[in-house]
């Protein structure tokens, strides 16, 4: 059997995250470690890190076929796991949009202390009265790159509901401080193969690592990192995603989704120092609420892999462009 066609058969990629890593001639490399690395169901010390958190990570897609990022908690445990195949999350925290058998999520473990992650992908196959369970289809642990050490502390806050907002001064900033943030992406056959599905990413970087182009378009740079291109994958394959910013210290959330695209640095009219590449987002609809995470964060430390001092700079063919 040709060698391409070996790694097709056994690769846990779609044709999208295939072709980006095609382009950027790690195919074969990546293939090597990742065909083992991603799994149909959880090591058993990622069951008891999942079990163990506080707050956790989701990705899901409305019904109009947009991707959103999105923050839950509760006390540790309040994330099962029954076996090694299985997640069960408590309805309450599940977006209106997941609750449903045959719903496709993705889900990202961080404890921010320490800078480890684990990220699933599953399939909703059961919604009781209480819970929603998720059969996983794809497992595997991150490294720590570009990850910003806090400590959350307990807090008692009153959240209200998701509401419909505008990019207003304040969200603008919340951005454009951001050292954080959460993007959640989808292939397009969700729900014929267990490559195509939801997932949901960490991005980390200095103060002013996401840049507004215009009133309502980001650009963003994508560093070096586990060579899959989750994100990149699904965004080349359906040009869509969503974000999601948290303020460390009011629990403020802001989502933003809207059309995606790749920018390549030959394409970009931007440098911005270790960026491999670029993601735009034209943002369409922005969700908020207010003091809604129950904790407040005590920095530890920035993390080690990130440029010192990177900073935006015009490249050569847009001069002095602001």
């Amino acid at each position: 059997m040709p060698v391409d066609e070996v790694k097709d058969v056994f690769s846990p990629f779609h044709d999208s995250e295939l072709a980006i890593q095609e382009r950027l001639g790690v195919r074969e490399k990546v293939h090597k470690y990742a065909s083992k690395m991603v799994r149909p169901y959880m090591p058993d010390q990622h069951r008891a890190f999942f079990e163990g958190l506080s707050y956790f990570f989701l990705g899901t897609v409305d019904a109009e076929g947009m991707p959103w990022a999105h923050m839950i908690w509760g006390d540790p445990g309040f994330i099962r796991s029954p076996d090694a195949e299985t997640l069960v999350l408590p309805l309450a925290c599940v977006p209106p949009e997941a609750r449903h058998v045959g719903a496709e999520v993705g889900g990202l473990g961080l404890l921010l202390e320490n800078r480890r992650r684990n990220r699933v992908n599953g399939r909703v196959v059961r919604v009781s009265d209480d819970s929603v369970t998720l059969q996983i289809t794809q497992s595997f642990g991150n490294c720590p790159q570009y990850i910003q050490a806090r400590v959350p502390e307990p807090v008692a806050r009153k959240s209200g509901e998701w509401q419909e907002a505008t990019l207003s001064t304040r969200y603008r900033h919340m951005i454009e401080t951001a050292d954080t943030f959460f993007i959640a992406s989808a292939a397009s056959r969700l729900g014929v193969d267990v490559r195509h599905g939801v997932d949901v990413s960490h991005r980390g970087g200095a103060p002013s690592f996401v840049k507004f182009l215009d009133d309502s378009t980001l650009l963003f740079p994508d560093f070096s990192g586990n060579r899959h291109f989750n994100t990149l994958g699904n965004i080349h394959d359906t040009g869509r995603a969503g974000l999601l910013f948290v303020d460390f210290t009011t629990g403020d959330l802001l989502q933003v989704s809207g059309a995606a695209a790749i920018v390549w640095p030959e394409d970009s009219p931007y440098a911005y120092e270790g960026a491999e590449r670029f993601v735009r987002v034209s943002i369409d609809k922005v969700k908020a609420t207010s003091a809604a995470v129950p904790f407040i964060w005590r920095f530890l430390g920035v993390s080690p892999r990130l440029p010192a001092g990177a900073v935006w700079t015009p490249t050569p063919a847009q001069g002095t462009a602001s």
